[in-house]
């Protein structure tokens, strides 16, 4: 080997060394200087690209990359990384066909069979998800984050005693791999074991949130002292929906002697003013005020022991101003059809790219919708931001010409406007979002159309909510298939509009 090989080499030691320890800039430096010296130096390129990814920075690591491949077309580990960083640009067919490359080359190659199941399972095709999991184990028996992703695939086709075997082979193999605990706990909630789903879910402030438990700097309460004479700061966690939900927890809390502190969000601080006249009540960026104890509303199911057969207040524990309900009835004017709410999409998360694939899913278009709109119902959105405004600017053109949905969404400036028109109409059919628990909160009528993979609080093969007295549940029979929910509810939306005319 010469001099300038012995020194080329020497250095891309040194970079990837810099690179594993998170020093992109000098390991930048040292292969930009690198491929001056040798230009077809591939794994200079490829650590470039590597930079890159990890620096998000995908529309430049992807020609670095394919420049390393251009210069060596048999290294597997180069297709590898091209897959990594186009399955993050959620390019599901070249990635696909990157990991496949990269298996071709290197038949014994287990990240490459899971990261290729991720992408399977991400476009839906589950055999093939599943196949390559298992192949990945069978080639690397301990493999902890291939039994965690088929663990997740096994859990979002409904073989849960399946998949909470497989959490508990990621988990022996893996102690702090805490995703398995957080997504266990999904499984056991989704299948009704409160006892066992609590306490693991508990790990959901060390995987997914972003949000720290412990930021208030007091005491966490989860159920073990006395709050009698103390006072608890009981705050919002995720999002607007989980509060509607759980708030239904401060009265018990009340009735244990403490003083309670609320935090909410600002666009439901004017709806809790009624529900917290006892408490005192404070938006989430206010200063806090003392306390003894914090607890963050999802974890009260755990402090107070909830089960299936002890979920407190399923009927209706909200209301609505009777002023602003007074003002929406002269808004609506004289009533002389069946009146229906709509909701059709849920909050974007384009920051969040789990929660964003979430929220796709359970996401349904107004064309998919319209089927309803043959019906003798006055359908109103409750739909809110600028894509709402779009769609229902073009209604006419995908199927609602014959009975259009009402926009009057420009009179809502939080949920207590959203409260008072749910209560002047009859019913609220909605996918799974904030409005849907605000209705059910307050005891209307609400439908919720709800995904295949579906959310852990609706639970498995059920129509009803123990959650809410008020709720029915439309669940696909399939991943992505909105036909048949849709027929569903516009035959027992027609069977309603029949009985109203008799």
């Amino acid at each position: 080997m010469s001099n300038n090989a012995l020194f080329i080499s020497d250095q891309l030691h040194e970079a990837l060394a810099l690179y594993h320890t998170r020093e992109f800039d000098t390991a930048h430096s040292i292969c930009s200087n690198i491929i001056l010296l040798d230009p077809k130096q591939h794994h200079a390129f490829h650590i470039l690209g590597l930079i890159a990814f990890q620096r998000h920075q995908y529309s430049e690591a992807v020609p670095l990359i394919q420049q390393a491949i251009k210069l060596s077309p048999h290294n597997a580990s180069f297709f590898m990384s091209l897959g990594d960083v186009q399955r993050v640009q959620e390019l599901f067919e070249d990635a696909t066909e990157s990991y496949k490359q990269a298996i071709n080359l290197q038949p014994i190659f287990p990240e490459a069979f899971n990261n290729l199941g991720m992408v399977l399972a991400n476009v839906s095709a589950n055999e093939g998800a599943l196949i390559c999991f298992n192949e990945a184990i069978k080639q690397k028996p301990g493999f902890s984050e291939a039994f965690f992703n088929r663990a997740n695939l096994l859990r979002d086709i409904h073989d849960y005693e399946a998949a909470l075997k497989s959490y508990d082979l990621a988990i022996s193999n893996n102690p702090a791999l805490l995703d398995s605990y957080w997504n266990k706990s999904l499984v056991l909630l989704t299948t009704g074991n409160y006892e066992e789903g609590w306490p693991l879910f508990e790990y959901r402030w060390k995987c997914l949130l972003s949000f720290d438990a412990n930021k208030f700097n007091r005491p966490l309460w989860l159920g073990k002292e006395s709050l009698k004479n103390k006072s608890i700061l009981l705050f919002s966690e995720q999002g607007y929906g989980d509060t509607l939900q759980f708030c239904r927890y401060l009265p018990l809390i009340a009735a244990m002697g403490a003083k309670i502190i609320f935090a909410v969000e600002k666009p439901l601080f004017n709806l809790m003013k009624d529900f917290s006249q006892e408490y005192t009540l404070i938006t989430m960026d206010s200063p806090l005020p003392p306390s003894d104890f914090q607890c963050p509303l999802m974890s009260l199911p755990l402090a107070l022991g909830t089960t299936l057969n002890s979920i407190p207040s399923s009927q209706k524990y909200l209301w609505a101003d009777p002023k602003k309900v007074g003002e929406w009835d002269l808004i609506l004017g004289q009533k002389n059809k069946l009146r229906v709410g709509l909701i059709w999409a849920g909050g974007a998360r384009p920051n969040q790219a789990l929660l964003k694939a979430v929220n796709e899913r359970r996401n349904i278009s107004l064309a998919q919708l319209s089927l309803l709109s043959t019906l003798d119902v006055n359908f109103y959105s409750l739909q809110i931001g600028k894509e709402a405004q779009l769609a229902l600017s073009h209604q006419t053109k995908i199927g609602w010409n014959s009975n259009p949905i009402e926009d009057l969404t420009n009179f809502i400036s939080d949920f207590s406007d959203t409260a008072a028109l749910i209560q002047n109409l009859d019913l609220i059919i909605s996918v799974d979002t904030s409005t849907a628990h605000l209705s059910a909160a307050m005891g209307k009528p609400t439908w919720i159309l709800n995904r295949y993979d579906s959310c852990w609080r609706w639970l498995t093969h059920r129509k009803d909510s123990p959650w809410y007295d008020s709720v029915r549940l439309f669940t696909q029979i399939k991943f992505n298939d909105w036909d048949h929910v849709v027929n569903e509810v516009r035959e027992e939306l027609s069977q309603i509009t029949k009985a109203d005319c008799q």
